[in-house]
């Protein structure tokens, strides 16, 4: 299981990791449950062949959060078969909501690898991915959130990034404003996730 706070690199390295060992991965964080969402999320950044990822898309992008039971059930097939054919699952996000249910079922049975990244450098770095997300589709994306009528779905209610997006194409929002309020959301974010984590 890999662990760590947003923006911390745990899905390079769970990649990296699979790439080495045939691995597959596991998600277990909340907004990569949904389907349609890419830039927004950093989904946009996973690499691996599709027959190796798992617990992705299980949602649509309307609907509520995915169930906490559903969760785990899926998780512990999903384990199941990867341990019958011999192949290594590396289960990779963090949540507040997921990550719990993970150590209190499935705990004991699994080895743990906690992503710290350098605090100091945290904000710069954060800074970096939303304007490069800016210039590499996520204002388009936001345009289709709005197109789809997906401006009071849960997942973009609760995102860090898309609010901020969003009132920058009302008109209400310079670019600028957008990367210091995003950036300002995912450093709130990394902090109740250092909570859990410690």
């Amino acid at each position: 299981v890999i662990v760590g706070p947003t923006t911390s690199g745990k899905t390079r390295l769970a990649q990296e990791i699979a790439l080495e060992y045939d691995g597959h991965i596991l998600n277990s964080d909340r907004m990569f449950f949904y389907r349609f969402y890419r830039i927004g999320t950093g989904r946009s950044d996973l690499e691996l062949p599709r027959e190796r990822t798992h617990l992705f898309d299980l949602l649509d992008p309307a609907e509520d959060f995915l169930p906490t039971e559903r969760f785990l059930d899926l998780l512990k097939k999903q384990l199941a078969v990867l341990h019958t054919r011999g192949e290594l699952a590396i289960i990779e996000g963090v949540s507040s909501v997921y990550s719990p249910l993970i150590a209190q079922h499935l705990g004991g049975r699994l080895r743990w690898i906690g992503v710290l990244p350098q605090y100091e450098s945290l904000r710069e770095r954060i800074r970096h991915r939303v304007q490069f997300a800016l210039a590499n589709g996520l204002i388009e994306e936001g345009k289709a959130i709005l197109q789809k009528g997906l401006r009071d779905s849960p997942a973009v209610r609760i995102s860090v990034v898309y609010p901020a997006l969003l009132e920058f194409l009302d008109g209400k929002r310079t670019l600028e404003e957008v990367v210091d309020a995003v950036t300002a959301r995912t450093l709130s974010l990394v902090d109740e996730h250092m909570v859990w984590l410690k």
